[in-house]
């Protein structure tokens, strides 16, 4: 709480009035629970990572079989086969002897999408696995749009499934990473519950996407008609 308190006092005191609302003031003044915006989590005893919808993430080493990460959506947990399946990609394991030492971690970016790092001694290896598991999350989409390769058959497997009102959805999400404005009161409403949404006032006429998202809106756009 006092990183939050020195390095963004605004959302520390929005957390610190959340805190009292949720009834969990003491515990935040005491650093242990973490409020961040509209959110607050639990700590736990593994080292856990947040996305910025509340999900969380942990890595649990299973030895010979390899680590997983789990994944916590909702209070249901998933786990994701994670080093086993980089271990054929990495030079570096595949190229260490047994008195060579490589290092290992992870970091959680938007969306969910996971950056796994490889350290070795003259260079570090990173991974970059986009989030497929669990239910289609929107924003991940969002985030992620579509390329021409592994994660464009995951999305091209995931559209057609989409109702209407949901390939609304996640065409204004993409537009809604940006701070466009909504007018419509249901898209307003819904967008005002994410903790990672900000109203910028733009106007999605304002924002210029990148291809791999501007792909993506087009693709929903034809499924739209």
């Amino acid at each position: 709480m006092a990183y939050l308190k020195k390095y963004d006092p605004e959302k520390y005191e929005q957390s610190k009035s959340t805190s009292g609302e949720l009834e969990l003031y003491n515990d935040f003044i005491r650093n242990r629970v973490l409020i961040w915006g509209k959110t607050h989590y639990m700590k736990h005893n593994v080292m856990v990572q947040y996305d910025l919808q509340g999900n969380y993430y942990f890595m649990q080493d299973f030895g010979s079989l390899g680590s997983d990460i789990g994944c916590y959506f909702n209070d249901k947990c998933i786990f994701y086969k994670f080093t086993e399946g980089l271990n054929p990609y990495s030079e570096i394991i595949k190229n260490c002897k047994d008195d060579d030492y490589y290092s290992s971690s992870w970091y959680l970016g938007f969306g969910g999408n996971i950056y796994y790092y490889i350290a070795g001694e003259e260079y570090t290896e990173v991974f970059r696995i986009r989030r497929t598991w669990g239910d289609p999350d929107f924003y991940a989409m969002a985030i992620n749009g579509y390329t021409d390769d592994s994660y464009g058959q995951y999305v091209n497997k995931v559209l057609p499934t989409l109702s209407k009102a949901e390939l609304r959805l996640l065409r204004n999400t993409i537009f809604a990473i940006y701070g466009v404005h909504f007018k419509s009161a249901d898209l307003s409403t819904h967008f005002n519950k994410q903790v990672w949404y900000t109203d910028e006032g733009k106007t999605s006429g304002e924002v210029t996407l990148p291809a791999h998202r501007q792909k993506l809106v087009e693709m929903i756009q034809k499924l739209e008609k």
